[in-house]
């Protein structure tokens, strides 16, 4: 296995528990303050809620991670993933970042710019 077969797996690993602690983290704080009030919403009223926008949202989260992970990467993917703007904020970081440094997305060298454009334009 190549080095960068082994930093792409590392990557998928720490990027997985990076997701899946973001969407605790997320959830939590509805559950928080269902507990203090001790309101809780109905699953009637959460399923209205949650089809309302997720008609719309699931399809085009879906495809915009399948437009934009090859262009940003392993690492820029799971980072942009959680902290939004995608479109807006992390794809122009990581595609400057690269015309900047003479680099073609997909490339290794891609992989680490994009990832650390996309890092830096969370802060």
């Amino acid at each position: 296995m190549s080095e960068q077969e082994k930093y792409i797996e590392r990557l998928h690993k720490a990027g997985m528990r990076f997701v899946i602690v973001g969407a605790l983290l997320m959830l939590s704080v509805p559950l928080v303050i269902s507990l203090i009030t001790g309101a809780w919403p109905t699953g009637e009223l959460m399923f209205k809620g949650f089809m309302s926008v997720g008609v719309i949202y699931i399809p085009i989260g879906i495809i915009e991670f399948f437009n934009y992970a090859p262009m940003l990467g392993v690492g820029g993917t799971y980072v942009a993933e959680v902290t939004g703007n995608i479109s807006n904020m992390k794809l122009p970081a990581a595609l400057n970042a690269m015309k900047q440094a003479n680099v073609e997305p997909g490339s290794d060298e891609a992989e680490i710019i994009s990832s650390m454009a996309i890092a830096t334009s969370s802060i």
